[in-house]
């Protein structure tokens, strides 16, 4: 990080805007195969020792770079030092629970909250299930805020431009959790209408999670912004439809 910010010893400078960000070839050429290709061939980059981004937003440059030199981006997100422990207002339900296997058929226990890495299990002998009602300070995002939809899925999609190593896996988890965490607030319509658009058709990280969001929450379809987003997002109602469709297979109740 340090490295990054001072730019000591750095021998290649990537432009976005009135931006200037001094690298080095050594970090960003191992970590991202577009900058790789860049300067491994003759030319005015290889030459020049400069790459020019004019296209992009430097905010969303640097916050890629932040990722490519610490493995992890933003202040809205990362370790957060002496979390708190949740509150009990905390939203419920917020991951799956383990204990979906009983031979009568999916059954599901009734406590709210379970981190995704804790087990819960259904307990044969007791016929009851053996699980813990809480999210842990780890699995916590106490730093994420609701207008962090549209940053996760813009990094979404210049990990996935720039072929930046594993970025794109980490903005999605990201935007996953804001999607859990804020789905109700405006931020999240126009998330995704950047998803729709800025995202190959046949790339579906984040639109199965804004279908599976709106499946979730069905009152988004009362909102004026969501009539917008079907208007103005050509295959929208369609993802939707497949998305419920699926749903329905694997729920049981519509025959496959």
């Amino acid at each position: 990080g340090s490295l990054r910010a001072s730019g000591e010893y750095s021998d290649l400078i990537i432009t976005c805007g009135s931006e200037h960000f001094k690298v080095h070839k050594a970090i960003v050429c191992t970590r991202s195969g577009f900058f790789a290709c860049a300067l491994r061939f003759p030319g005015k980059e290889s030459q020049e020792n400069k790459i020019d981004l004019p296209e992009d937003e430097p905010h969303i440059i640097e916050l890629m770079l932040q990722y490519i030199y610490e493995g992890d981006y933003g202040p809205l997100c990362g370790h957060v030092q002496n979390p708190s422990p949740p509150s009990n207002a905390s939203p419920k339900s917020f991951f799956p629970h383990t204990c979906d296997y009983v031979p009568a058929g999916k059954v599901y226990c009734d406590e709210g909250r379970l981190c995704p890495h804790h087990d819960c299990t259904f307990n044969c002998g007791r016929g009851s299930f053996s699980c813990r009602n809480f999210i842990c300070r780890k699995c916590h995002p106490t730093r994420d805020t609701p207008g962090s939809f549209l940053i996760h899925s813009k990094m979404y999609e210049v990990g996935e431009r720039y072929d930046v190593f594993q970025l794109k896996e980490l903005a999605r988890k990201r935007f996953e959790i804001a999607c859990r965490l804020h789905w109700s607030e405006p931020h999240f319509f126009e998330a995704a209408y950047f998803v729709f658009t800025a995202t190959p058709e046949n790339d579906v990280g984040l639109r199965d999670i804004v279908c599976s969001t709106i499946c979730d929450h069905l009152s988004l379809t009362n909102e004026t912004a969501f009539e917008e987003l079907k208007e103005d997002v050509e295959g929208l109602g369609y993802a939707l439809f497949q998305h419920l469709m699926k749903r329905g297979q694997e729920g049981g109740w519509l025959s496959k």
